[in-house]
């Protein structure tokens, strides 16, 4: 073992002398190669198009980290500045920042202060909660701003500014802080957009360009409906009816924004309703601007109800739309030509035909075009159908209507007839009819009842040669026959012209009268017994001055003595009573001083000669007027009468004494003393009148529930035998000024009225009728006639028996 370590020693020396030999050999080698110069390999090129992203990333790198920076910056001193987020913010996020906003938050008491420092008013606040079941709704409210308007000199006060309000706070319903959200300036329509859809065409009735006062917030919200809908109205009147007038608003239930959308007017004076036309999404508002007889709609959809898009209405209109079959689109140009001219019923029956061969084809903007059309030909065919108590209106609705045949059958042969009632009907509504007439011959020119018709128009404009020619130059050979066969019946040889005119002499001169011989009846027999008249309707107008040669009168001698405070009217006749039945009155044959003596006692004028002036307003009382002269001419019957100085210049309905009957004469019972003391014929009433509204009967009677004493001075019913069954009708009345229910809107702001019988079937409705019931006439020997005021004109309706309806 010790001879072995001496060696391990020396064996480890000699590794160690070894290693250290080898270390520092490497380290020569090492700093030989550091003096040595290292091999450079050059870097390929960097591309154009590299650079730029390089120097593009890096500067969006530094405007993005300074733009944040600036952002933080901002924002910190927005917080120190004004610790309420800016509007837009509160409109795009309104349930986010709820107590959040750049609007101070304002009392009641402060909110009407700061008003009137500007010289405004504000109006009570409406709950908008009270319009739908939005859980949004229910603290927001809206502030009607009265102020004066310029330029004025009565009437001066109209809403100028709507505001929408948040309700922060609330302690046992009383309000205790606002938060103004929006606000919008109010600006009426102006008079000409209001005057000139109503009264198309007619001369003298041209509107300015001054804004209208808006004067009232109604609700035409339905439920389904994004936001809340509400519209602004006003009433323009310058002769005859008054026209409503409005805005359509939208309250934006995403934004808190109010947006004025359509400006309307409606000579029925109904409000916009909604009427689903299409069966498609939402339904459609709907604005009547019917005129007399003359049906006219307009129809808007809503548009854009998505939350980035404002709501809009977009109008449905007759202009021509891509038509997906192209071998068909020559008859759907047509249906609507005749649409766009009136002629409703023909245009749906041909868009009808249409939809059926195209089947699933058909597109929902025909639909919409098509459903429209169709609302105006229900109007139009409805009225067409009626039994009217004059002549002239029944022709003339026929004629609107395009039923040309038809028209020709009411006319007849009689030529008293012809003269009395179609030449003046032809010669003032030439125009509407003409337009018709040319428009059905460029569809179907083949038609001969409606060359026939143009030959008539013709006639009545210019003479008989006209007519001819016209039928010549559109080669109109059968009717050209037909025309002057027409023509041989109604119209005499000159000869027999000059047999019937006859002059009579009196106190004032020569007085040429033209009689009309009418067809011998036993209801209407000559002048030898003519049958004794049991009643009279008629209009009367105030005259200012009388041509004393144009009457005829029974003394013989002119008595043209006024009394202080009276002045003349002038009486036109519209229907007698005669026997059990109202009907018109013939004019009789012979125009001798004994006939005109005998008609005038078959009037009962030789006894009383006096009538009734009553006016359509419930606080007028009506006055009696004395008959003093008739006249007999184009067969109408004029008589002419003195009485005391009327309160206005419109027209007043003239009865026989003690016939008229109006309905606040008659004493009324609450609708809710029904429902409670009769709930079979309360339900029966309500369901009625749901139907007539078109509301929910379960809304409709809770609403009642909730308010039952404003319910029995708004909705009353009368109990009136209209039939003359010894059983009496329901007159439904509704005071639609004072409706209370914001909830339920109607589809009028005037009085509506309802006449049904106990089984709750409906007589008479002034919303399907388009009239007012102003009063009746109450004979006693038949069954009372309705007097109904539509546009400004009174119409006599009679109950049928064997229609049973008014007719």
């Amino acid at each position: 073992m010790s001879d072995l370590l001496p060696s391990w020693r020396t064996n480890r020396k000699q590794s160690s002398a070894l290693a250290r030999r080898q270390t520092t050999a490497v380290q020569v080698l090492v700093r030989r190669h550091r003096r040595l110069p290292l091999p450079r390999v050059p870097l390929p090129p960097l591309s154009l198009a590299r650079r730029f992203l390089k120097l593009g990333g890096i500067t969006f790198g530094l405007l993005g980290a300074g733009g944040l920076v600036g952002l933080c910056l901002w924002t910190s001193v927005v917080l120190i500045l004004r610790p309420h987020p800016p509007r837009w913010l509160v409109q795009a996020m309104p349930y986010l920042v709820n107590n959040w906003s750049d609007q101070p938050i304002q009392s009641w008491d402060e909110i009407k202060a700061e008003l009137q420092t500007q010289g405004s008013t504000a109006r009570d606040l409406i709950g908008l909660d009270d319009l739908g079941k939005d859980p949004k709704l229910n603290d927001l409210k809206l502030l009607p701003v009265v102020g004066q308007r310029s330029s004025c000199t009565r009437n001066c006060e109209a809403i100028v500014e709507l505001r929408l309000y948040r309700v922060l706070d609330r302690n046992k319903q009383e309000l205790l802080s606002l938060q103004l959200l929006d606000q919008l300036v109010i600006q009426g329509p102006p008079e000409e957009h209001v005057v000139d859809p109503v009264w198309q065409g007619n001369v003298g009735m041209v509107g300015s360009t001054h804004p209208l006062p808006l004067l009232n917030v109604k609700s035409i919200h339905k439920q389904g409906l994004p936001g809340i809908w509400l519209t602004l109205t006003g009433r323009w009147q310058n002769q005859g009816s008054p026209i409503l007038y409005g805005q359509v608003l939208h309250v934006d239930l995403q934004t808190l924004r109010i947006n004025s959308l359509l400006n309307w007017a409606s000579a029925t004076g109904r409000l916009p309703i909604w009427q689903d036309l299409d069966s498609e999404d939402l339904p459609e508002l709907v604005v009547s601007q019917s005129v007399g007889l003359e049906p006219h709609f307009s129809s808007y959809s809503v548009a854009n109800t998505t939350a980035a898009v404002a709501v809009r209405l977009q109008e449905i209109s007759l202009r021509k739309l891509p038509f997906p079959e192209a071998s068909l689109e020559t008859q759907y140009h047509n249906a609507l030509f005749l649409a766009q001219h009136g002629l409703w019923s023909d245009a749906q029956e041909r868009l009808t035909q249409l939809k059926t061969q195209l089947a699933e084809s058909w597109p929902q903007e025909l639909e919409q075009q098509m459903q429209l059309i169709a609302l105006h030909a229900r109007v139009s065919q409805s009225q067409a159908d009626r039994t009217w108590s004059r002549a002239d209106q029944k022709l003339l609705a026929l004629l609107l209507n395009g039923q040309w045949e038809t028209a020709l059958e009411t006319m007849g042969t009689s030529q008293s007839f012809f003269e009395a009632v179609v030449l003046p009907l032809l010669q003032q509504d030439s125009s509407r009819l003409w337009q018709r007439v040319t428009a059905s011959l460029q569809v179907e020119p083949t038609e001969k009842a409606t060359r026939l018709w143009g030959a008539l128009l013709r006639l009545a404009k210019e003479d008989k040669e006209a007519a001819l020619k016209w039928l010549i130059q559109n080669q109109s050979t059968i009717a050209k026959q037909e025309f002057e066969a027409l023509m041989d019946k109604v119209q005499p040889e000159p000869e027999e012209e000059e047999l019937l005119d006859t002059t009579v002499a009196d106190a004032a001169g020569t007085i040429p009268v033209t009689t009309e011989p009418e067809p011998r009846s036993e209801k209407q027999p000559s002048s030898s017994g003519l049958p004794e008249v049991g009643g009279l309707f008629g209009t009367a107008r105030p005259l200012e001055s009388v041509s004393p040669a144009t009457w005829r009168w029974p003394s013989g001698t002119p008595d043209m003595t006024l009394s202080t405070g009276q002045q003349w009217y002038r009486i036109t006749l519209q229907a007698g009573h005669i026997g059990r039945q109202w009907d018109q009155l013939a004019i009789p044959d012979g125009s001798s001083p004994e006939a005109i003596a005998a008609f005038w006692r078959s009037l009962g004028f030789n006894t009383n000669p006096a009538l009734y002036l009553a006016s359509a307003a419930s606080n007028q009382t009506p006055q009696t007027v004395r008959v003093r002269a008739i006249r007999l001419s184009a067969g109408t019957i004029e008589l002419l009468a003195t009485g005391t100085s009327p309160p206005a210049t419109d027209i007043q309905i003239v009865t026989t004494p003690n016939q008229w009957v109006m309905p606040q004469q008659v004493s009324a019972q609450p609708l809710s003393q029904i429902y409670r003391d009769q709930p079979q014929l309360g339900e029966r009433l309500l369901t009625t009148l749901s139907n007539q509204l078109g509301v929910d009967p379960t809304l409709l009677s809770s609403a009642f529930q909730e308010k039952s004493a404003a319910v029995g001075t708004v909705v009353t019913v009368r109990r009136v035998d209209f039939t003359g069954d010894q059983e009496s009708e329901l007159l439904l009345t509704i005071d639609a000024q004072s409706w209370p229910y914001e909830e339920i809107s109607l589809p009028t702001q005037g009085t509506i009225q309802i006449v049904l019988n106990s089984q709750g079937e409906i007589l008479y409705s002034s919303l399907r009728e388009g009239g007012v019931l102003v009063g009746w006439l109450a004979p006693d020997t038949s069954a009372p006639a309705l007097v109904t005021n539509q546009g400004g004109s009174y119409d006599l309706r009679v109950w049928s028996q064997q229609q049973q309806q008014f007719r």
